[in-house]
């Protein structure tokens, strides 16, 4: 069932989604299941439970609504690119260490199946400080990875560190094998964003960008976003990245407005 902002949930049946919610919830950190046909239901009976309350103020996805004035239906993301992701992932190239910039209300990452080893990051400007078996939330701007003295960077440095088990100012900070940007590089300085992340990403890892030039929240773009797909495509083959898959998803007027599903290697 897909839910619209006509979706309203009230009394007895707001108070059956937030019940349904937090026992989805408590298995899915508890005892989540190990196949994938097991937990892909789950995860999607979540996020729709989660948006239908989010739009009728019944739950706390509220930090992007007062950031955003909206919410993105997970059904629109797993629509674009789900399959290739969990295709990816079948064929091993996505890793289990993973940073998800601009995460969100619905991560791309939750896209993926669970794995017992796998560890996400997930940064998020309104986002929180949590940490999960297997993710852990920071609340910060990305554009702090171009400010490593500032608090928020160290604070947001710690607790990845922490939570991947890593003593801090002695380990190698390339330990991500892919980093994902879902829709974020019209409000970051893309260039500075895209570098800083890329300092953690291992030699031989990808990042992984769903984006639309310009499309989006005008009053909260930033002047030093990439204004198109040549610019995007250009700076990441100048710092040694090589095109493994690209897929127009939406076209705009051109090739170099469209929406994309964009993955790339280091080398």
């Amino acid at each position: 069932m897909a839910f619209s902002r006509e979706s309203v949930l009230t009394g007895e049946a707001r108070e059956a989604a937030l019940e349904r919610l937090s026992a989805i919830q408590q298995q899915l950190h508890d005892h989540p299941p190990f196949l994938l046909e097991d937990r892909i239901p789950l995860e999607r009976d979540r996020d729709r439970l989660q948006y239908a309350l989010s739009i009728t103020g019944g739950q706390g996805n509220t930090r992007w609504d007062e950031r955003w004035g909206h919410v993105y239906s997970p059904e629109h993301k797993d629509r674009m690119m789900g399959r290739h992701l969990r295709q990816m992932d079948a064929e091993g190239k996505i890793g289990n260490t993973l940073i998800d910039v601009g995460s969100g209300a619905y991560p791309v990452t939750q896209m993926l199946r669970y794995k017992k080893d796998r560890k996400i990051i997930a940064v998020d400007v309104a986002g929180g400080n949590h940490r999960h078996r297997d993710r852990q939330e920071l609340r910060v701007d990305a554009e702090a990875v171009d400010r490593p003295d500032s608090l928020a960077y160290k604070k947001a440095l710690i607790r990845s560190q922490g939570f991947l088990g890593l003593k801090p100012d002695t380990a190698d900070s390339r330990q991500a094998d892919s980093v994902f940007f879902s829709e974020i590089l019209n409000y970051v300085d893309s260039g500075k964003v895209i570098e800083g992340f890329g300092r953690f990403i291992k030699p031989g890892g990808r990042v992984i960008i769903y984006n639309k030039p310009d499309y989006g929240l005008e009053s909260l773009f930033s002047g030093d976003r990439f204004k198109d797909n040549h610019e995007l495509l250009g700076f990441l083959t100048d710092r040694g990245f090589d095109t493994e898959h690209l897929q127009v998803v939406e076209r705009g007027m051109d090739a170099a407005l469209s929406k994309i599903f964009f993955v790339a290697r280091k080398g």
